[in-house]
C-alpha cells in the first residue's frame, strides 16, 4: 500500500514497478475546496455525497489482453454465480495472466477433490498453484465452491495462515495462487521415517508447531463474520524446514 501526501489540486497517478514490470493506476483528481465558490459548494457538496453513498462500480482493469479477458469472463464465469466476472470486486487480491504464473507441471506438490497443486513462480516468489477444472457438468457447484474459497481466503491475514496471493482462469480452468511453503505436512512429519528423519522435530518443536495451530484457530473464530474451518488434520497443516513456522 502506498500512502502519498497531495499539497496541491491536480490530477495524481502512481507507477508502481518490479523488475521489468510496471503497472499504472488510475488517474484521481484533487479539489480544493477552499477555491470553490460558495454558490457551487452546496451543489459539489451534494454530488460527493451520493458518490459516497452510491459508489460507481469498480471496472475490471484494461489491460494487454483486455478484448480477449473480457471474453473468457462472459463464457466461464455466468453473471447468476456472481463470481468474479461481476463488475465488482469482492476479493482482495488481483487477478492476472495464467501465462505469467510459469506453472511447473512436473512439479506436483498436492492433489485434492477438486484439482491439483503445482509449484510456480510469479513476480520473483515460488508459489503453489491450485488447478481447477471447471466441468460442463459440475460447472455450477464448483465455481460456488471456488467463489466461497476466494471470498473467504483473500479476508484471512494471518502468519499462521497459507496467503492467498492472485487468481488466474482460462475458460476451462480457474488457477488460485497461494504462498508456497518449502517444507512438509504433519501427517508426514508423524508417520514418515524420511520425513521425520529430515525434519527432526523434538519435543518442544511439537509444541511450538502446535501452538500456532491453535493461534490460526483462535484468529479465525475472533473474526466478526466466524471462519470454521471444519477439516483441521495433519495432511492440512504444513511445516517450514528449519524455523518450523507452521
Amino acid at each position: 500500500m502506498n500512502i502519498i501526501v497531495v499539497s496541491e489540486p491536480g490530477v495524481y497517478s502512481s507507477e508502481v514497478s518490479l523488475a521489468d514490470i510496471k503497472q499504472l493506476s488510475k488517474a484521481v483528481q484533487i479539489i480544493a475546496f477552499s477555491d470553490i465558490d460558495d454558490r457551487t459548494s452546496g451543489s459539489i457538496q451534494k454530488d460527493l455525497s451520493n458518490r459516497c453513498s452510491n459508489p460507481p462500480p469498480i471496472s475490471i482493469p484494461t489491460s494487454r489482453n483486455s478484448a480477449v479477458q473480457s471474453t473468457s469472463m462472459e463464457k466461464g464465469f455466468p453473471r447468476d454465480d456472481k463470481i468474479i466476472a461481476t463488475n465488482r470486486l469482492t476479493f482482495a487480491v488481483p487477478e492476472v495472466f495464467v501465462q505469467d504464473l510459469n506453472i511447473n507441471y512436473s512439479s506436483l506438490v498436492g492433489r485434492g477433490a477438486f484439482g491439483t497443486v503445482s509449484k510456480g513462480k510469479w513476480t520473483g516468489l515460488e508459489v503453489a498453484i491450485k488447478a481447477i477444472p471447471i466441468t460442463k457438468r459440475a460447472k455450477n457447484t464448483i465455481l460456488r465452491t471456488v467463489e466461497k474459497e476466494i471470498n473467504i481466503n483473500s479476508k484471512l491475514r494471518h502468519l499462521n495462515i497459507i496467503k492467498f496471493l492472485a487468481v488466474a482462469r482460462t475458460d476451462n480452468t480457474i488457477y488460485l495462487v497461494y504462498e508456497f511453503i518449502m517444507g512438509c505436512n504433519m501427517e508426514d512429519a508423524i508417520f514418515s521415517e524420511e520425513t521425520k528423519l529430515d525434519m527432526d522435530v523434538t519435543a518442544k518443536g511439537k509444541l511450538y508447531i502446535m501452538k500456532q495451530v491453535v493461534q490460526a484457530a483462535l484468529y479465525m473464530h475472533s473474526l466478526e463474520l466466524v471462519v470454521l474451518h471444519h477439516d483441521i488434520k495433519p495432511g492440512n497443516i504444513l511445516i517450514r524446514k528449519g524455523c518450523l513456522s507452521t
